[in-house]
């Protein structure tokens, strides 16, 4: 079976907006219908995998992630779907 990852996120994000009302995106708080997921940048990423508290998510379950900075803190929710090696992070519309 061949698996559709926009569809997955689609399902996920939908999953999401049932359960939370507010998500962290780095240092603000956003109304999930105003978020979506897409492919986080391959420099975010390596920077998020340099951590020693960084787990990969696993498939199909949105993971959040709550980054301690030396000036400030932020969250990021990431998710990996069925057929693509793609981390996907919940970020504004813009």
């Amino acid at each position: 079976m061949h698996n559709d990852p926009q569809s997955s996120l689609r399902s996920l994000l939908a999953a999401v907006r049932l359960q939370h009302e507010l998500i962290p995106f780095m240092q603000e708080m956003h109304p999930v219908e105003a978020m979506e997921f897409k492919p986080l940048p391959d420099e975010m990423l390596a920077q998020l995998r340099s951590s020693p508290d960084f787990r990969e998510p696993e498939i199909g379950t949105p993971v959040l992630l709550m980054l301690e900075a030396e000036h400030a803190s932020g969250g990021l929710m990431v998710v990996r779907v069925p057929g693509s090696e793609t981390v996907f992070v919940l970020a504004p519309v813009r």
